[in-house]
């Protein structure tokens, strides 16, 4: 059901038919992009720290779309919040699939331990770097970060989401 709307802008009901009085322009473009880093440093320990994220965008679900009706069943996967939603017949295209795409995620952590004066070497140090440790969102699909350039801007259409990766590493001064 589309929500029809007087000249005023208060709604006047539904209706199942979708003309082009209908349309309206959603812009999908953040308000704002943030970032944070910060470094600490305690006798020979260092961490740094950097959060990222996007405030005001909007991504149309698409992989929501194709997957939270149950007129996909039996032969399709569907998610599980389809089997308590409305959707008995295929969904149309709207609104109800755009969503708050806004974020915070912990984008890398990095721990290091340094040796000074070792024998041969100058300085030695030891380090972890996690990357994509959380993602704070109500995003409903997989990721919010989707593709912002080219034709399919702001729509998350086989999308993959970022990797959590962890790395071990040995900086050897001589």
């Amino acid at each position: 059901l589309f929500v029809k709307y007087n000249t005023e802008g208060a709604p006047m009901g539904t209706d199942t038919e979708f003309t082009d009085q209908d349309r309206q322009y959603i812009d999908p473009t953040p308000d704002f992009e943030w970032g944070l880093t910060n470094a600490f440093q305690y006798h020979s320990f260092d961490l740094n720290i950097f959060v990222r994220g996007v405030q005001g965008s909007k991504v149309f679900a698409n992989g929501l779309l194709n997957l939270d009706s149950r007129a996909y069943l039996p032969a399709t996967n569907v998610t599980v919040g389809s089997l308590n939603n409305e959707f008995g017949q295929l969904p149309n295209i709207s609104t109800y699939w755009l969503q708050d795409a806004s974020y915070a995620r912990l984008e890398n952590v990095t721990l290091g331990y340094t040796f000074n004066k070792i024998k041969r070497m100058t300085q030695l140090r030891i380090y972890a770097v996690a990357r994509n440790l959380f993602l704070l969102t109500r995003y409903n699909g997989i990721d919010p970060e989707v593709n912002v350039d080219g034709s399919q801007r702001y729509i998350d259409q086989s999308y993959y989401p970022k990797t959590r990766s962890f790395t071990l590493g040995v900086d050897l001064t001589f």
